[in-house]
């Protein structure tokens, strides 16, 4: 009797590739298919396509934004963490291919966590600021951002 061995190494690769990319666009779960560069495109009804803003979001829960103006508050805040989570009860619309729920961006800019509604398919992101839980004297202004993927 032979004994036939074989053996099976794998290599990790930094940087991801397309089918990389294309598994977490299609995946049903908000904290993959974020995944990647997301540019601005509208701010409510005013266009911002010409702007070059850029939201990128990394596997480790972090997000960076590029494009921002320094009186925007960006050069201060070069090199700190921002963090993003997604709050239970998101759900996953198989049919149509996309994910809704809430999601909370931290930021050093920003006082406390700052929540959005989201809607996310394979090529677009909704964000619409939902401040549940706190109190106004006026209702706050609208802000809802629309994005594509980038590339």
């Amino acid at each position: 009797m032979t004994l036939v061995v074989i053996m099976i190494t794998s290599m990790a690769l930094a940087g991801c590739s397309s089918d990389d990319n294309n598994r977490r666009e299609a995946s049903p779960y908000p904290q993959n298919r974020i995944i990647g560069s997301w540019k601005l495109v509208k701010v409510n009804d005013v266009d911002k396509s010409s702007e070059n803003i850029v939201y990128t979001f990394i596997e480790d829960g972090t997000w960076t934004v590029s494009g921002l103006t320094p009186s925007e508050g960006t050069a201060s805040e070069e090199g700190v963490s921002r963090l993003v989570s997604f709050e239970d009860g998101w759900s996953y619309d198989k049919v149509n291919d996309v994910i809704t729920g809430y999601l909370d961006l931290a930021s050093p800019s920003f006082p406390s966590r700052f929540p959005y509604r989201f809607e996310l398919k394979r090529e677009e992101l909704m964000l619409s600021f939902e401040p549940r839980g706190m109190a106004y004297i006026l209702p706050p202004t609208p802000d809802v951002r629309y994005f594509v993927r980038g590339n």
